[in-house]
């Protein structure tokens, strides 16, 4: 029931822990209360949650359509659920797999539509510890630069590319493929949330490319700007995986880093995505 939901700041700028709520049975009341906090604190933590598939997409379907991820075939990190449950994806990281999500990035940034969000639960976590998720205000990183910085930085454009990340996985026949599906998109530099109207950074290190509207080395010494930026630790929440936790982020509204600390040993997470729309 509504009346039971506590929602804990992680800290003053990001993330939450929400407590109080099965998210097997959320009823309306209470699930427009985790929206309004998602869009607040762009990071939420669900402990202990006995969240079986089916329940993780309903959740997720509260929110929006899923998200379809293409690139599970051939992959050894992304792969398909292990019970073929669509719309679910496994990110699996071992000592012949281990871990490259360690930067800050934007969820499939090379879509059109980028992700609203997504639902993240633990599955088998390393013994000795490690393995947090960081994430990073894109609005307070936004709000931190000067106005004169917040301009020329809100009149330019980034394009995106999966081809930077994916393409070393796919062969030529994949590729062609995958490439007349997904071209490469524009998006603003400076994103709009469409739900709260607040602006923040939206470059992306992983597959972003280059920055438009400036020229060349002015755009490469902007951009390592902005990246640094984004990575202050002031932004920043940390979240600690335990067996049964569930996170989700707005990822219009928040980067994210996977710290990649716990190799060689085992990390094993499963995915739900909720398809988005176009930035402005």
């Amino acid at each position: 029931m509504a009346t039971d939901i506590k929602i804990d700041k992680i800290t003053p700028t990001i993330g939450a822990d929400v407590s109080g709520v099965d998210l097997n049975t959320l009823d309306d009341d209470t699930f427009a209360l985790v929206h309004a906090a998602l869009l607040d604190r762009g990071v939420l933590a669900f402990r202990d949650q006995d969240l079986d598939p089916e329940a993780h997409l309903a959740f997720a379907r509260r929110f929006g359509d899923i998200d379809q991820y293409p690139f599970k075939k051939g992959n050894a990190h992304f792969s398909p659920h292990p019970d073929g449950v669509e719309g679910l994806v496994r990110l699996e990281h071992d000592e012949k797999h281990p871990g490259y999500e360690n930067q800050w990035h934007i969820d499939m940034t090379w879509r059109a539509e980028p992700p609203l969000g997504s639902i993240l639960k633990a599955i088998e976590l390393p013994a000795s510890g490690g393995g947090d998720t960081m994430f990073s205000s894109l609005g307070a990183a936004y709000e931190s630069m000067d106005e004169h910085s917040q301009q020329l930085v809100a009149n330019c454009t980034q394009d995106h590319d999966w081809l930077k990340v994916f393409g070393r996985n796919l062969d030529p026949a994949e590729l062609g493929a995958f490439r007349a599906d997904l071209p490469m998109v524009n998006h603003p530099a400076v994103r709009t949330h469409p739900d709260t109207g607040r602006k923040g950074l939206f470059v992306n290190e992983a597959f972003g490319i280059g920055l438009r509207d400036l020229p060349q080395v002015h755009a490469r010494q902007w951009l390592s700007h902005l990246y640094g930026v984004i990575a202050t630790p002031e932004f920043h929440c940390r979240i600690k995986w335990e067996p049964g936790t569930v996170v989700m982020w707005d990822n219009r509204a928040v980067a994210h880093y996977a710290v990649n600390d716990y190799y060689p040993e085992r990390r094993v997470m499963e995915r739900v995505t909720v398809a988005g729309d176009k930035p402005f």
